[in-house]
């Protein structure tokens, strides 16, 4: 393995001067018993991990390099690698602690046991990278006899008996990605959420220009609303042309009366007659999964000048009209304008978690998010907008920008602020899953991920 900066590449017999420039280190590929070699870093582990250091000065000091997490291993407690479909296997339910008890629980491969052991266990030892497996191998690769085996499933076998995070259709979704992310935020630390700048009122019909000085700016992805035509498994072709408005941004503002959103596009937004146009999702409830998947209104149905504002019942995407608002676009630029009253806002202290959509086709479904359209933030993140007690930030220009997906201000389920860099150890697992049960956690890593630790401030 090599590295040099976000650089990770296999080592091969180079010339000298790349091996001069990159920093090398031999991969590990047994399962365990190497635990406290120098200068190889290992890509699977079973529990505790395996702890891989620079020389023995940092050994001796305690100070670790690299470890890995997994999801799962395909290893038992007599064959330490073995095929996913042998007997005893780690699986996603397994846990060194408690072994294979959790199998017996229903739907338990949603709860990441395993994932989340390996990592509580990263944290405490706390390495400067952690190397997690695995993202989207998808392969199932039989053969005949694999690890004494028969009609052997080395890597991939079935939910429970495999390790990618990658979103997925079935009962995986999208769970292990948010497990993911809230240990990556525990690791790196995340900053907190941007307080909003001071009230103001925003005429809709107006310039563009009056939301120069409102912060922060929620940016988005752009780029992602091309066509999509790519071969799948055997004769399956993917193939979807949804996307339309390029969600660039968006900014929030507010009155005593009202709630202003602004959203921001690549190109000038295309007529309120397209399918699916430009719909905004709002979460102001006190953090709970009522509503559909932890939503409790949606801005939709366009008319020329209207917008519904209804408000989901928590039977599925069901939702009631419980009034309008009025919009307004201008080249690439759409303003809205809804009683703070009406979508749950009214007090002095107040949260509003929000999302864009543009050309998506749900049909209740969530992941649909990922597949059709255009979103923003990614998935099921959402941005948000925090009032406390009423009270203005200092006017920040509006300069304070907010990232797409899985960076500061974007939350996965009500009001995760994340944690400094130097207090990662008290965060609980907040993540966006308004499946069967809140209790569910969501799960995710990679035959690539590679997570480097920030550095700490001077």
């Amino acid at each position: 393995m090599l590295m040099s900066g976000n650089a990770c590449l296999l080592s091969t017999n180079l010339d000298k001067e790349i091996r001069k420039f990159f920093t090398f280190r031999a991969g590990q590929p047994e399962y365990a018993k190497h635990d406290g070699e120098s200068k190889k870093w290992g890509w699977l582990s079973i529990y505790p991990q395996d702890r891989y250091y620079v020389s023995a000065g940092d050994k001796k000091n305690g100070t670790v390099e690299q470890m890995s997490v997994g999801v799962a291993q395909n290893s038992s407690p007599t064959v330490l690698c073995t095929a996913m479909n042998g007997e005893n296997i780690y699986g996603r339910s397994y846990t060194h602690k408690d072994g294979f008890a959790h199998y017996a629980e229903e739907d338990s491969v949603l709860y990441g046991y395993n994932f989340a052991e390996q990592w509580e266990y990263a944290l405490q030892v706390d390495p400067r990278f952690v190397f997690v497996t695995g993202w989207n191998e998808w392969t199932a690769g039989r053969q005949e006899l694999w690890g004494g085996v028969e009609n052997a499933f080395a890597d991939e076998y079935t939910d429970e008996y495999s390790r990618d995070i990658e979103p997925s259709k079935g009962q995986l979704k999208d769970h292990y990605y948010y497990q993911l992310v809230s240990y990556v935020r525990r690791f790196k630390g995340a900053n907190p959420i941007p307080e909003p700048t001071g009230e103001k009122t925003v005429d809709i019909n107006g310039p563009v220009s009056q939301w120069d000085d409102v912060g922060p700016y929620y940016v988005a992805y752009t780029g992602n609303t091309f066509d999509r035509d790519a071969r799948g498994y055997g004769s399956l072709i993917y193939t979807d042309t949804t996307g339309n408005n390029d969600l660039k941004g968006a900014k929030l503002a507010r009155d005593s009366e009202n709630l202003y959103i602004m959203v921001e596009c690549a190109g000038d937004i295309s007529p309120y007659t397209d399918p699916n146009w430009m719909t905004v999702y709002l979460d102001t409830a006190d953090g709970g999964l009522d509503g559909w998947e932890s939503f409790d209104y949606v801005l939709c149905e366009p008319t020329e000048r209207t917008l519904s504002v209804r408000k989901f019942t928590g039977s599925g995407y069901e939702s009631e009209k419980v009034g309008e608002c009025e919009y307004t676009v201008t080249g690439d630029t759409m303003q809205i304008k809804v009683a703070r009253s009406l979508v749950g806002a009214g007090d002095p202290s107040f949260t509003v978690n929000f999302k864009v959509t543009d050309g998506v086709v749900l049909e209740g479904d969530i992941l649909n998010f990922y597949t059709t359209g255009d979103v923003a933030p990614t998935g099921r993140f959402k941005y948000s907008y925090a009032v406390k007690n009423g009270s203005a930030a200092p006017n920040n220009g509006g300069t304070g920008a907010v990232t797409d997906g899985a960076g500061s201000g974007v939350v996965t389920e009500d009001n995760d602020e994340g944690e400094g860099e130097d207090d990662k150890s008290s965060a609980g697992l907040i993540i966006g899953i308004a499946a069967a049960s809140a209790a569910l956690i969501a799960a995710a890593a990679v035959a690539v991920v590679l997570i480097r630790k920030k550095k700490k401030a001077a």
